[in-house]
């Protein structure tokens, strides 16, 4: 491992994400030769399908300051997005409405 000297730091800036940033993440789901994604973070989630040509619907719910939403579904995609763009603790996605669930932690 090279050691860097404190000096190689003058003049840099350090760009710290956001607190939404730092806690996004995404999971893929598929389904019949499709694909979907489920993707949050403190502000937003949606869940939408990328690839194949399925008739499915998207499905999404949130749970927002505590209030967990009811499943919205949408083709080929669905989003939510937070007052603030900020409360969302947890999301959760499924690629049909009796399809298993995935679930984002932040």
């Amino acid at each position: 491992m090279a050691a860097v000297s404190a000096g190689a730091f003058v003049g840099a800036i350090l760009i710290a994400p956001t607190a939404a940033q730092a806690h996004e993440q995404t999971v893929f789901l598929d389904r019949a030769g499709c694909g979907y994604y489920g993707w949050s973070n403190h502000g937003q989630a949606e869940t939408a399908r990328y690839s194949g040509s399925c008739s499915g619907h998207a499905w999404l719910r949130v749970n927002w300051n505590g209030n967990l939403s009811s499943w919205t579904h949408g083709l080929p995609s669905v989003r939510f997005t937070a007052p603030g763009l900020s409360g969302i603790a947890y999301s959760q996605h499924k690629s049909c409405e009796t399809c298993s669930v995935s679930t984002i932690l932040h």
